[in-house]
């Protein structure tokens, strides 16, 4: 599960099983999270970047600026592999 020390993403409408932190840094937010829908019991992924923001009353908040989600875990595995061949090709072309 996810660390204790780290506040919960206020991911709404969907049940969080678990989430990672991608980068917390400044006034933004990046995570990918583990989620369930609550009507249909349907897993997912999604990614989420939040921005920090201030109410009227000057406190803070997380406003979510970004979502994508990916519905079938059968596609994960092609995903994992294109990350890992373009991150191969991004260190190639910075030696360049």
């Amino acid at each position: 599960m996810t660390h204790l020390s780290e506040e919960t993403p206020p991911i709404q409408y969907y049940e969080v099983i678990d989430f990672k932190t991608i980068s917390k840094r400044g006034a933004w937010w990046i995570l990918l999270a583990l989620c369930r829908e609550t009507e249909s019991n349907k897993m997912f992924l999604a990614f989420y970047k939040y921005q920090k923001r201030k109410n009227q009353e000057g406190e803070s908040y997380w406003q979510k600026k970004s979502s994508f989600r990916w519905n079938n875990i059968n596609h994960i595995p092609k995903i994992i592999e294109s990350i890992q061949e373009l991150t191969e090709e991004w260190k190639n072309q910075q030696e360049l």
